[in-house]
């Protein structure tokens, strides 16, 4: 079966990672691949019955095996549910382009961003399934945080993380035999800190733009001098963020 491409238009957030819909602005992707495909799932009442079992091609080596038992089959018709099929197969372009955002205090750099209009940013991709109590595809859901105390930004999250970081470091000024030229960048850093919630105010409540700095040994061992609150939080290059996972 010959591969299609196809230019999927879609609507977006007026802010990233929020579930309100922009009025103007829409998202564009390019699904390239079968026209139809061919996708398992649980068989309700399992547990996993909303998660993706297998897809694949129907004149695939996989679409010459049998089902496994307890899994039903679904076709998926590009055409008809585009969205899901660029969740979990023929997205061209999978990871999103960098966008450079100009805001924060001038002597920072400036964040630096997944296209918050990319594909994989947009959406909860969790949400896609095939909804076996009414026989069809899920309705897309915009990805966004939890609101309250769980949330995973806003103000409430970065203070939370910045007494963390306070805490965590306060044994690295409470010597006094220490050299001054090792403490010092510790207090600088510190103080950094302490002022980051007014510094940064003026990204409302899009806190994710905040560009936190790293402390003297992450800087000491390599690291920039600036980071994402939850790249600190477990090292990886854009913890925190949705990812299209292709």
């Amino acid at each position: 079966m010959a591969n299609i491409t196809k230019t999927v238009v879609f609507p977006v957030p007026s802010e990233w990672n929020k579930d309100n819909q922009d009025p103007t602005n829409v998202g564009i992707a390019t699904y390239e691949g079968p026209e139809v495909l061919m996708t398992e799932w649980y068989t309700e009442p399992h547990p996993k019955s909303k998660e993706l079992y297998d897809i694949y091609a129907l004149d695939s080596e996989r679409a010459e095996r049998p089902v496994a038992v307890g899994v039903q089959t679904v076709l998926l018709e590009v055409d008809k549910a585009p969205l899901h099929a660029l969740a979990w197969w023929g997205c061209k372009y999978p990871r999103p382009e960098r966008i450079e955002v100009v805001c924060g205090p001038a002597e920072d750099p400036n964040p630096d961003i997944p296209d918050p209009h990319h594909f994989g940013e947009v959406f909860d991709r969790a949400a896609f399934h095939w909804d076996q109590t009414n026989n069809r595809w899920s309705d897309p859901v915009f990805a966004h945080d939890t609101p309250g105390e769980a949330g995973y930004y806003g103000w409430e999250a970065v203070r939370t993380h910045r007494n963390q970081l306070l805490t965590d470091s306060d044994a690295k000024v409470a010597m006094s035999d220490v050299p001054t030229a090792i403490v010092q960048p510790w207090l600088d850093w510190r103080q950094k800190l302490r002022d980051l919630p007014a510094a940064w105010a003026g990204v409302g409540t899009a806190t994710h733009l905040i560009v936190w700095p790293h402390d003297p040994n992450e800087i000491g061992a390599g690291t920039t001098l600036y980071g994402d609150m939850h790249e600190q939080e477990d090292g990886s290059e854009s913890a925190g963020i949705s990812e299209t996972g292709y």
